[in-house]
């Protein structure tokens, strides 16, 4: 194949001119790589490539759970967006609000932006099964500032038992419950697990070792449910073997003021929550109706 004819691959009516990306998360950061290293290669100029994400930076979430145990600086997991290998390409940090798929345009808080080809990559969401309490009172593990959040309502627990001579309070300060034992939240418990050790030395009069408490909550049968079933014991084992409380087939009902309410009525009480039962679909892949695009999950 010639250089025109390349270029005439490129340049096909499916393409166009104006690429808009909605996301700068994995899907897309390597969609834009693709497209800009085509518009590099084949000197496409006529190609405006746009990325359009609420934040200007990509974040690196599978090391979320190591800045939640201060094991990660939070700036180690983020990269800005215009610092993407002088990409070919012009970054707009805003809101997306709706996309109109019959007038090829998508509304954003700042207006409306045009489009030939779209690629929707606006990531997911934390899913809270519509249970009460869940979004007004346990942690994510989504977002950049999550981690930290995390962090900090571990440390707050820790100075508010070292203050109080309740010993019901402490308890409940010194228990951290993780729902969901997927990926996430396996990889979350254990580094918190390590995490607390470590704080031993700076709280002697806690006895952290012997009276803090972490607890893995799993509706389903077993760990990692969407892995082997092998991958599942080892799991098990080892968070087991650190003295992690390992719950399973357990549901949870709701959160609230007390802690966590199972579905059999019992109520663990807890001073740190964090969740990680599952993603959904953003908002916006959720307006888009049904007949227009395929939907796997939501």
């Amino acid at each position: 194949m010639n250089e025109e004819s390349r270029k005439g691959k490129w340049r096909t009516e499916e393409l166009m001119r104006r690429v808009v990306i909605v996301g700068a998360g994995f899907a897309g950061l390597e969609a834009a790589k693709t497209i800009a290293h085509g518009i590099r290669r084949h000197a496409l100029d006529d190609i405006q490539l746009t990325v359009i994400s609420d934040r200007n930076y990509h974040l690196f979430t599978p090391l979320l759970y190591q800045v939640a145990s201060g094991l990660a600086n939070p700036f180690h997991v983020i990269q800005p967006v215009r610092n993407w290998s002088g990409m070919p390409l012009h970054f707009i940090e805003d809101r997306v609000i709706s996309v109109d798929i019959a007038g090829r345009c998508i509304n954003t808080t700042a207006g409306k932006i045009d489009y030939d080809l779209l690629i929707l990559s606006p990531g997911s969401e934390t899913n809270d099964f519509g249970i009460k309490g869940v979004t007004e009172r346990a942690l994510f593990l989504k977002r950049w500032s999550d981690g930290e959040s995390v962090r900090n309502r571990i440390l707050a627990c820790l100075e508010s038992a070292s203050k109080t001579k309740d010993s019901g309070e402490v308890r409940r300060l010194l228990t951290c419950a993780v729902v969901g034992g997927g990926s996430s939240g396996v990889e979350l418990i254990g580094s918190l697990s390590d995490y607390l050790k470590v704080l031993t030395k700076y709280y002697p009069e806690l006895n952290i070792r012997k009276n803090a408490k972490i607890i893995l909550i799993e509706a389903d049968s077993r760990l990692v449910p969407g892995l082997d079933e092998r991958i599942s014991e080892v799991c098990l084992k080892i968070l087991s073997r650190r003295g992690i409380e390992i719950r399973l087939n357990t549901k949870v009902r709701s959160v609230d003021y007390r802690g966590i309410v199972l579905e059999n009525g019992d109520v663990i009480a807890t001073g740190t929550i964090v969740w990680t039962a599952g993603i959904r679909p953003t908002k916006l892949i959720a307006d888009i109706p049904e007949s227009t695009v395929e939907k796997k999950n939501g």
